[in-house]
Formats: C-alpha cells, sequence, structure tokens
C-alpha cells in the first residue's frame, strides 16, 4: 500500500485530543507504518542567544546507589560552556511510546510495568538552498545507537559514509521515554542529543534550509508494532486505535498484508539562517 505523505505544518504539535494520522507505505509488501512525529529547530547564529545557560541535563544514576537519587541541576544552575552556533534539532516520540503496559501476572505476582524502546537508529537529512537557479545541496547523518559499544554514545556519522553494521545481542533494558526514569527526561535536549536531537554547525550550508527526521528499529524485537499481535486487519486496526492512530480511508485494503514495522518522521521547513532572534 502506498499513500500521500502526512501533511503537518512546521511546528504542529502531535500531542492532540485527535488520532493522529498515519501513512502505510511499501518499501517491502506494505511492511512499515509511518508515524508523524513533532520537530523542532532553534537555529543559533553568531552573536545570538543569552550569555548563559540554562543547565538542563540530568546527572547518570550511581550504580549501586540510593534508590532515589537527584539526577536533575539544581535550579537557576547555569551550564558549563555556551552553546556553540548551528541549528539544534529536537525531536519528540508519539504519545504511544510514552504509555506503558502491564505485563501478565507471574507466580501470582503482578507482571512488571513497561514502556515501548525508543527507536535505535535515525537518519537526520537537510536540504538548503543556493541562490540562483541551483539543484538543493542535500546532506545527511546516522544516528546509531544500536551500532554503538555498550555504554557509549550513539554514533553520528554522514549517509555517504554509513553502512548498517549488525545490531547485536537485543539489550535487557533498551532505553525507553523515561530515560533514566523521569518523566521529563525527553523533554530536554541535553538529554537526548543523539537519540532524540541533533547538533548541526551549519558550516556548509546556504540559503533557507529543510531538515528531515525518519527512526527505526535495529532491533525488530524492539519494535512495537512487531510485538503487537496485529495479524490480520480487524487487529491492526484494533491496535491503532488503542494507540489512537489511524490511517487514511483509502489505505484499508484487507487484501494487503498489513505493515509490521514503525518508520517514525517529522520536518521543518523554511529555517532562515539570515534573521535574527532575540532572546528576553
Amino acid at each position: 500500500m502506498s499513500g500521500d505523505a502526512v501533511r503537518r505544518t512546521p511546528g504542529e504539535n502531535v500531542h492532540e485530543s485527535q488520532p493522529v494520522l498515519t501513512t502505510a507505505a511499501a518499501p517491502d509488501a506494505a511492511s512499515w507504518l509511518l508515524v508523524p512525529v513533532a520537530l523542532d529547530v532553534l537555529a543559533l547564529r553568531a552573536g545570538d542567544g543569552p550569555a548563559q545557560w540554562a543547565d538542563t541535563a540530568m546527572r547518570e544514576p550511581v550504580p549501586g546507589g540510593d534508590a532515589v537519587q537527584m539526577l536533575q541541576a539544581d535550579p537557576f544552575t547555569d551550564r558549563a560552556a555556551p552553546r556553540a552556533t548551528g541549528a539544534y534539532l529536537h525531536w519528540a516520540v508519539p504519545d504511544a511510546l510514552t504509555h506503558a503496559e502491564q505485563a501478565p501476572p507471574t507466580g501470582g505476582e503482578p507482571g512488571p510495568v513497561v514502556f515501548p524502546a525508543l527507536p535505535e537508529r535515525w537518519l537526520v537529512a537537510r536540504l538548503s538552498a543556493k541562490a540562483g537557479p541551483k539543484p538543493r545541496a542535500v546532506r545527511a547523518w546516522i544516528l546509531d545507537a544500536a551500532g554503538a559499544a555498550p555504554g557509549t554514545p550513539p554514533t553520528v556519522t554522514p549517509l555517504e559514509q554509513w553502512s548498517a553494521p549488525a545490531p547485536g545481542a537485543v539489550p535487557a533494558k533498551p532505553l525507553t521515554a523515561l530515560g533514566h526514569g523521569d518523566f521529563g527526561w525527553a523533554a530536554y535536549y541535553d538529554n537526548v542529543e543523539g537519540r532524540l536531537g541533533f547538533h548541526d554547525p551549519l558550516t556548509d550550508a546556504e540559503g533557507p534550509v529543510a531538515y528531515l527526521v525518519c527512526g527505526w528499529y535495529a532491533h525488530p524485537e524492539l519494535d512495537p508494532l512487531r510485538r503487537a499481535d496485529t495479524a490480520g486487519w480487524k487487529a491492526f486496526t484494533d491496535h491503532l486505535a488503542d494507540q489512537r492512530w489511524r490511517l487514511p480511508g483509502d489505505q484499508y485494503n484487507g487484501l494487503a498484508p498489513t505493515p509490521t514495522g514503525l518508520i517514525l518522521h517529522g520536518s521543518a521547513v523554511s529555517i532562515d539562517l539570515t534573521v535574527t532572534v532575540l532572546f528576553s
């Protein structure tokens, strides 16, 4: 199945009361469900911005430490270093990935509460316009958490230099929207750079720029759609309703296979690099 790309205005919030429009795509026999995410971009130019930035990064928990640890910085603490110029991309995850489910009970004990894993790989593409009737320049990077060594940050590799490495064993405790255990973890750029955030220095960009981000799971076992029992269109549409997702009416086809994996996607367009940003 194929269909028009989801039309969403830049900056529109996907956290809405109405079901979010999704799209079934067909790179391989209609196997992917495209789910939109909100992408925000802060363009920080030379001379822009305050002299100090707030410290919003959460600290890593101390292994074997107290059960309750304070991971946030003290209020009104400044960031140790200024931010470099460039574009700071930060995207949200769909609401469905922030909702936990309780596993079935075992041995008379309640099952654990489990949050869905976050996608492990993201493509970030930038389109920039050049003066005159010239084709737009395209640069792209892969943010790869599955290919990084355990305990190390995700790798960032230019697309032309990247080849998909084997993802290795499925992590016992994959990263979720809770991060280290705080519901606000994913809301701060400094916590999620490389997973839900990216810094583009813009040293080689000309004119207005646009960005596209796409995320997927290197380990199919972690993909929430693959984990759900969605064999057949009735089960599939019931699952979409549970997630507050929906397909356009012309993409329901009882004779076609149902999508079995998620691709998250977001975009931001017409970012003018010459406009001065005022901070108050």
